[in-house]
């Protein structure tokens, strides 16, 4: 997305930083302390955010070509997003948005910057949601099977077996209430 509508008090920093809290470049350059304070600033709330989201999804998108792509992928606001090192196919799709949306590509090299680093943060959003999930099963899954295997594996041992060990142990000279079992035991040399 893009802002509009600029008052000539407006710093472009503290607005990129109000409208859109969540943008990895305004974070990195200046810092969540500054959006942070930006946004209470100016009250500027998830509400506010998911209503403009709505407006601007509201909107009817056009078809974009792939030729069309292409052009724009040469241009130099996108050669210069691209040479700082950013995903060729989020450029890509942060330029189709762009068109479906509006109709018109990006005019600033930095706009398209952020839209890409909103598009890799939206995704490693996702990638977490689903790890998280993904692991949640997993714990689950073995979790229960632990269980399992805990349960098959407690020794049985048979009632018959262990009653005439405890009739020999109990002798009325043997004050000791746990009976005890004498075998010998022996560990096998290694190598």
């Amino acid at each position: 997305g893009g802002l509009k509508h600029w008052d000539p008090h407006d710093d472009p920093w503290t607005e990129h930083a109000r409208w859109f809290p969540n943008c990895s470049f305004v974070k990195l350059v200046k810092g969540q302390e500054f959006v942070t304070a930006c946004a209470l600033e100016h009250g500027t709330g998830s509400a506010a955010r998911d209503s403009t989201q709505k407006i601007q999804s509201s909107r009817r998108r056009r078809e974009v070509t792939e030729r069309e792509l292409q052009e724009y992928m040469t241009s130099p606001t996108a050669l210069t997003a691209l040479s700082i090192g950013l995903n060729v196919e989020r450029v890509k799709r942060a330029i189709k948005e762009k068109l479906e949306q509006t109709g018109r590509a990006y005019s600033h090299p930095d706009a398209l910057v952020e839209a890409a680093l909103n598009l890799q943060h939206d995704e490693e959003d996702l990638s977490n949601d689903q790890d998280t999930q993904v692991n949640n099963g997993m714990r689950q899954v073995v979790s229960s099977i632990l269980q399992d295997i805990v349960k098959n594996s407690e020794p049985r041992v048979e009632s018959t077996s262990i009653a005439p060990a405890i009739a020999e142990n109990a002798t009325p000279n043997n004050s000791d209430p746990i009976p005890k079992l004498e075998k010998t035991v022996s560990l096998e040399e290694e190598n």
